[in-house]
């Protein structure tokens, strides 16, 4: 009887210890997240103040360079975000923001914030979402990232004067699925694109946790077209 409250005592210290572990590491990488945030938010800040112009009229060369590093300035924020998400999912620190929402409020918020890579390129977003979607349960932030992240997959493999199509309908498993690929209306032929399918890659790893942390999938088929679902609202 004894043998047995010692165990149960030292079971219970050690389910303690273990919970405030993971508080530690969970806190640890939201700090992180703010800390190496921070300095990027005020390099934006700057960029924002340059290309206002307020401090003098600048070149076109200037111009470009700014948003160079602008661009690179959000990619690394981007990444950054996913790298600790991953880990936060990893060790169930992550808590979803969930929300009975349109597709199309993530979709276009992803596509505005990579208009700048995708115009830099010359290559267009076309989206062809369902009339009448369903709503979805879904974190807008989170899923905004997954959507941000394929878009940025996409553009690398993608030639000057292409597009990549974005598409958003209802299946029949209370599933909305959103597909981001090559609009081959636009191409001659149906060129398989070489896109790296590794899970390691950060933000193949990101996309696929957090859709199925959403209850969701993510998958890459072979002509390079990246999917993902989200369950449909109640």
């Amino acid at each position: 009887m004894q043998n047995t409250e010692h165990n149960a005592k030292k079971n219970d210290l050690l389910n303690s210890q273990g919970s405030h572990s993971a508080k530690m590491d969970n806190k640890f990488l939201r700090n992180i997240r703010h800390d190496l945030g921070t300095p990027i938010h005020s390099i934006l800040g700057f960029i924002d103040l340059l290309d206002g112009q307020y401090f003098g009229e600048l070149n076109s060369k200037q111009v470009r360079y700014i948003k160079q590093i602008e661009n690179n300035s959000i990619t690394l924020l981007s990444l950054i975000n996913n790298v600790v998400d991953i880990l936060l999912i990893d060790s169930n620190g992550l808590k979803l923001d969930l929300n009975n929402v349109s597709p199309s409020v993530f979709i276009d918020g992803a596509v505005e914030k990579a208009a700048d890579q995708f115009s830099e390129k010359d290559v267009a977003v076309n989206a062809e979402i369902e009339k009448d979607l369903p709503f979805v349960m879904a974190d807008v932030k989170k899923c905004e990232q997954i959507m941000l992240g394929i878009l940025m997959l996409s553009l690398k493999n993608m030639p000057a004067k292409s597009a990549v199509k974005i598409s958003a309908y209802a299946k029949d498993d209370d599933q909305v699925m959103i597909r981001v690929g090559k609009d081959i209306d636009l191409e001659k032929g149906n060129k398989v694109l070489n896109i790296n399918t590794d899970k390691t890659d950060i933000l193949i790893a990101f996309s696929h946790r957090c859709a199925e942390l959403h209850g969701g999938e993510f998958g890459i088929e072979r002509d390079g077209t990246f999917w993902f679902t989200l369950k449909q609202s109640c």
